[in-house]
């Protein structure tokens, strides 16, 4: 029916209203509409398959009957009939039709344009490939709806798990559905160098530095000029005007090459402190050298 119009009734039959009832003539089929003149009921074949009588007896006065071929005419132009071109019930006025009758649902043989399905709650109605409105399931909890360049889909994974890498990862690659993968950010490096510019180093000589960032020590690379000895010890204070001194001292032994002119180790047993933070200032002092080295060099990696 059409919002705001009224319809009347034919006789005492509403015709929104339509109840089961056994025993109605098996003359009740397609084309939706028939008439039983001799009780003066029309019946009519529901979208549910079923067939349904009027809400009450038609009386022959006013009305026009045309008995099995599927129409009802009221002396004053209103009617019911029956379209045997689209098998469905339209309601007429003065002549003038104004649209179907019948209680059908949305995705039903009702409609041309629509796929026939049942649709469950929270789905969604879209046009799909063959240009018919269908469906789109709900998905599970944190699925969403996205274009595929072609079509409404649903995601692969739930939102929840796109987008994001720890503090101390770093994107390299996305993925379509799921979190990107994510690889750790590599060690910073610290570097600190003890350069006899061609003569032989002493202990005692130290460099310093300033950290940026806060990092947590994970290994150490000392390098040699020649094949010779060196031992080094780490200061590390966090004051805003002043270098670390040997009583802010960080190892026990210090840290060594003691052959060759290379050695790389993540053993950081000899630290007291390997838990470093942004501003502190770090001192790699020279405590011990064999006497030949005219350079060596101490890097430290540090997690951040």
């Amino acid at each position: 029916m059409l919002a705001g119009t009224a319809y009347p009734e034919i006789g005492h039959a509403q015709i929104a209203r339509y109840r089961t009832q056994a025993g109605i003539p098996a003359a009740c089929s397609p084309p939706f509409l028939t008439i039983d003149t001799t009780n003066n009921t029309f019946y009519f074949f529901g979208a549910d398959g079923l067939c349904h009588a009027g809400g009450g007896t038609v009386p022959a006065t006013g009305i026009t009957f045309t008995a099995n071929a599927g129409s009802i005419t009221h002396s004053t132009g209103y009617g019911i009939s029956a379209n045997s071109d689209t098998s469905k019930m339209e309601y007429a006025e003065n002549g003038v039709t104004f649209g179907f009758l019948n209680y059908h649902s949305l995705l039903s043989t009702w409609h041309s344009d629509t796929a026939i399905v049942s649709p469950s709650r929270g789905d969604i109605i879209y046009r799909n490939s063959a240009g018919l409105w269908t469906n789109l399931a709900l998905g599970a909890s944190g699925i969403y709806k996205k274009s595929n360049g072609t079509d409404l889909v649903n995601s692969t994974l739930p939102a929840a798990g796109t987008g994001a890498c720890t503090g101390t990862q770093i994107v390299s690659g996305l993925n379509a559905d799921g979190a990107p993968t994510c690889n750790s950010v590599p060690p910073s490096t610290i570097t600190f160098e003890i350069n006899g510019a061609g003569a032989a180093i002493t202990t005692g000589e130290a460099s310093a530095v300033t950290l940026q960032s806060s990092c947590t020590l994970t290994g150490y690379t000392i390098l040699g000029g020649t094949a010779d000895t060196a031992t080094f010890k780490m200061w590390k204070n966090a004051s805003a005007t002043a270098i670390p001194t040997i009583a802010d001292v960080i190892n026990t032994s210090g840290v060594a090459i003691s052959s060759g002119t290379k050695v790389t180790s993540t053993t950081l047993s000899d630290f007291t402190d390997t838990t470093w933070t942004a501003g502190d200032n770090v001192i790699a002092s020279l405590t011990a050298v064999g006497g030949v080295t005219k350079y060596a060099k101490i890097q430290l990696y540090c997690q951040i």
